[in-house]
């Protein structure tokens, strides 16, 4: 995710054996990227939805994009009561959707990934929305 003060920035779970290894305690400036070690996923999410928030105050016509999945759930929960109108000129898109494999015959369906975005998130902010089933038609 990236922060538009701070340059880029993953917020991560200490708990995680990965991260304890790896980064020890505290925030740790790896390159241009930015650690932020979180207590717990509901930390996590916050700190995510805090650098979204900060984007959208810094550069309200930001392109934003949010991945599926469980995730960024707890991130998609904080930024559900962000005030609508911080949302007005962005532009939000969702980075996944399923491309059948070569060869499938069957019918395809795009509104599984969507309507998960619709329900978790984007049906909740303001802004301007894109899926990708508008760009998978043009292929």
């Amino acid at each position: 995710m990236y922060d538009a003060v701070t340059g880029y920035c993953l917020p991560f779970r200490y708990g995680s054996p990965v991260a304890q290894a790896r980064f020890g305690k505290g925030e740790r400036q790896i390159g241009g990227v930015r650690f932020v070690q979180c207590e717990d996923n509901e930390a996590v999410g916050r700190a995510a939805a805090e650098l979204v928030e900060k984007t959208l105050l810094q550069k309200p016509d930001a392109s934003i994009v949010f991945p599926t999945g469980n995730t960024p759930l707890r991130m998609y929960q904080a930024l559900r009561r962000t005030p609508y109108s911080l949302w007005a000129r962005s532009r939000l898109f969702h980075l996944d959707e399923y491309v059948p494999p070569a060869g499938y015959q069957g019918p395809v369906k795009y509104e599984s990934y969507q309507e998960y975005m619709r329900r978790e998130l984007f049906d909740c902010v303001g802004g301007e929305k894109y899926y990708m089933q508008h760009y998978m038609d043009r292929l």
